[in-house]
Formats: C-alpha cells, sequence, structure tokens
C-alpha cells in the first residue's frame, strides 16, 4: 500500500489494536484514538480482529473507511505481528481493545521522540477503570507500586516488566530489533515487555509522569479489590512454564550483552533455577501425590531454595480454597 499523504506537517501514528471478542469495549477504544488532540489526517488506525464470534466485525465495520481492517485467523501475538508488519506510521502505538486512551495521549508522546533521536520508546501511567468506566484507582503505578524508569535500562527490564502495552509508543524504524515477536518462549501475552527489553538494549526509554490510559477491569482480566480469578493446578504450570521460557530467552538477550553485569546473570539463573523446581514440583503433583510428595523431599535436600517453591505448591495442592481467598485478600488490600 502506498503511504498516505497528509496535509499536516505532523509524522503519521499508527495505531493498532488487535482484538478477539471483545465487541462490548471495542467502539470506546476506537473512538478513543480517535478523538486524540492530533491531526486527524496523521492518524492511522489499525484495527486487527483474529477470530472474533461476538459482534466485533459489526461494530469495526460502523467505522467505515476512518480506520484499516484486518480479519484474519491467527493467535494473540499473530495478531500484533500482523499489524506491526502493516503500519504505515513514523511511530507505532498500542491500545488493549478494552482499554481507552486520554485525549493527548499522542501528542504528548510524539513531542518526546520528535525531540529526543536517542529515545526508542515513551510510556505512561493509567488510571484503572471498571467495566462501566468508574474510577477505581488513579494510578496503575502507584496501585501496584511501579516504579518507572528511564534511560538505559535493559538490565532492570530483566528482572521484570514495568511498561504497560497500552501505553507506549515506539519509533517504527526500530521495529527489527523486536519483530517478529516470538510465540512460545514466554511472551505470549507479554507483548509489551518483549517490545521493551529489546529496544531497551539499543535505546533509551522514557516515560510521562501522569495517567494517559484508561485501564479497564473487567470478568476477562484481574478486577482489582474484587475476587481475582482462581488459580489451578493447571493454570499455575501453565505460568510457570512462560516464566522459564521467558527467563531463558532474557539469559540469551543478556549473554550477548558484553557489558551485562555478572552479579545479575547470576541473579537470573538462580531464578531460573527457583521457577523450574517450582514448576517441577507443580508438574509432580499433577502427576500424583505420591510422587509430588518424593520430589518435594528430594528438593529439599539437594536444593535449600526450594523451600519457598514447595510452600506454594502444597498449598495450592492440599488447600487450593485457603490459598485462593488469600489472594483475593491480597488483591483487595491492593485497592485500599
Amino acid at each position: 500500500m502506498k503511504a498516505r499523504k497528509m496535509n499536516s506537517n505532523k509524522p503519521l501514528v499508527s495505531c493498532i489494536v488487535v482484538n478477539k471478542n471483545y465487541g462490548r469495549f471495542l467502539a470506546d477504544a476506537i473512538n478513543s484514538m480517535l478523538a486524540q488532540n492530533y491531526p486527524k489526517d496523521c492518524l492511522e488506525i489499525l484495527v486487527v480482529d483474529y477470530g472474533s464470534t461476538d459482534s466485533s466485525k459489526e461494530i469495526i465495520e460502523s467505522f467505515g473507511s476512518s480506520i484499516r481492517k484486518l480479519y484474519i485467523d491467527s493467535t494473540f501475538l499473530g495478531a500484533i505481528n500482523t499489524a506491526i508488519k502493516k503500519a504505515q506510521g513514523k511511530y507505532i502505538s498500542f491500545i488493549g481493545a478494552d482499554d481507552m486512551w486520554l485525549p493527548d495521549k499522542i501528542v504528548k508522546q510524539v513531542d518526546i521522540l520528535e525531540a529526543n533521536p536517542n529515545i526508542g520508546l515513551v510510556y505512561s501511567d493509567m488510571i484503572v477503570i471498571s467495566e462501566d468506566k468508574r474510577v477505581l484507582a488513579p494510578s496503575f503505578w502507584k496501585l501496584y507500586s511501579i516504579k518507572p524508569l528511564k534511560g538505559k535500562v535493559i538490565y532492570d527490564l530483566a528482572l521484570g516488566n514495568f511498561v504497560s502495552g497500552g501505553t507506549i509508543m515506539v519509533r517504527s524504524d526500530l521495529t527489527d530489533l523486536y519483530y517478529p515477536i516470538p510465540e512460545n518462549v514466554g511472551f505470549d501475552r507479554s507483548e509489551d515487555w518483549w517490545i521493551a527489553l529489546n529496544i531497551a538494549g539499543h535505546y533509551d526509554l522514557e516515560y510521562i509522569d501522569e495517567p494517559l490510559t484508561l485501564y479497564r477491569v473487567h470478568g476477562q482480566n484481574m478486577a482489582i479489590g474484587m475476587d481475582v480469578k482462581k488459580t489451578s493446578l493447571d493454570s499455575k504450570i501453565d505460568v510457570l512454564s512462560s516464566e522459564v521460557l521467558a527467563i531463558h530467552k532474557i539469559l540469551e538477550i543478556l549473554r550477548r550483552d558484553a557489558e551485562c553485569p555478572q552479579e545479575l546473570l547470576n541473579r537470573m539463573q538462580n531464578r531460573l533455577a527457583q521457577k523450574e523446581t517450582e514448576l517441577r514440583l507443580a508438574q509432580s503433583a499433577k502427576r500424583s501425590f505420591t510422587e509430588f510428595l518424593m520430589q518435594s523431599i528430594h528438593d529439599l535436600f539437594s536444593n535449600p531454595l526450594s523451600i519457598k517453591a514447595s510452600l506454594r505448591v502444597w498449598g495450592l495442592t492440599l488447600f487450593p480454597h485457603t490459598f485462593n481467598t488469600l489472594r483475593t485478600i491480597k488483591n483487595k488490600k491492593l485497592s485500599q
């Protein structure tokens, strides 16, 4: 497709939303993109639907030519990768199909990137809202005690993500650093972490110390101050499997960095060993209690660091109701 002609001297920004069965929220997300305080001819709204069976297609089609539309049969990451490949803007910004942007989101981030060529990605805080748009928390960062960081933060990102996908804007000429986002290596639902991690290895990151996105919590994601989705042994194994894969990939990235501190590599190796132990225990508990008991005893004597991992799996295996009740209590405290 040919590059779009623009009447404004502002750079083109590709605004990406991928969707599957979020039709009840999708119009809010698209409208918030169209309502940006930024020249309309400099916004490329790209909506990728990857297999919705609800009213999503009708919602998407109702916006007519004001948006670009793609319907594909794909995974979540497949849809993200397709959108990145199709994007034509100088900058790329992402939004969740159930979230919304505040009107100054694009203009504030473009101004930073235009003025600072050393910055590869800019992100912001979020306001947490309910399904019916009530404010639950004015700051996602304060709610979860997240400390935003800027500058050269590759080593900080290796330890954990603090960049939320629905807030980021990246330079499109840096896509080779993170595209395509690989599947089945631990980042299948953490594309924001993957993008930030890989850009941070080459460019500075910057943040805007104010919310520019409305993050909506509802029945299909974590509801703050409400009952959390119950953890089962199967879901625990899935989460641990992803964490183990992600740590392996992060270590691979860090080892390519000649300046990476050995202390950080050691810390990541220890974390990997702990997660692998917890995964092994959970998998043994899934097979049989006897095997789980023998594995716990073996790990206890061979690796004293496995005690916490053993306790977590023991709690979920023997006292699942109590385990999930304690998680709910902790979650409710976050909202107070």
